[in-house]
């Protein structure tokens, strides 16, 4: 009887609800339904891709360079970047290939020591990088854009450009 028993007690527990077809409700429209009573805040953080490359480029930063903003920044930075971009921002991560590395990806670009491109960018083309992407980098539009701007922190104060609180 074992697990025969089981099954009969669970088919018992299973409810079917049968609802006549006329009485379903299909919604054509593409508007999201929002509850009763509620506000609309807006999203502080624009969709990038829709941004022209100036206002990309002249995005602020609003995350302040606070020492929990640059502890975040180092933590993803750490987890997202220095597969290519190396612990230190060099472009020699284990994927990195030349001129800096000895990985598969040519020309990684250093975001941090000597040779790093990072100051000659604003901090909305850094965020716009990583949010959507440039040439042989992907987007990391899966971090949060607040976690983004930490990383921006980060790398400013990896190019001692943001000095730590």
């Amino acid at each position: 009887e074992g697990a025969w028993a089981y099954l009969k007690r669970q088919f018992k527990t299973i409810a079917v609800i049968l609802v006549p077809l006329a009485t379903i409700v299909f919604v054509t429209s593409t508007e999201v339904l929002k509850p009763d009573g509620t506000v609309a805040l807006g999203n502080p953080y624009p969709d990038m891709a829709q941004l022209p490359f100036e206002q990309q480029e002249a995005l602020a930063n609003p995350v302040p360079a606070t020492l929990v903003s640059l502890k975040n920044g180092e933590m993803l930075f750490q987890r997202y970047c220095v597969t290519c971009h190396g612990p230190q921002g060099y472009g020699d991560g284990p994927v990195a290939g030349a001129p800096f590395g000895k990985g598969p990806f040519g020309l990684v670009f250093p975001v941090g020591g000597p040779n790093s491109m990072a100051p000659s960018f604003s901090d909305g083309h850094i965020y716009t990088t990583i949010s959507l992407g440039r040439n042989r980098m992907p987007s990391y539009k899966r971090i949060p854009p607040q976690e983004r701007w930490d990383i921006v922190n980060f790398i400013r104060d990896l190019n001692r450009q943001g000095g730590r609180p």
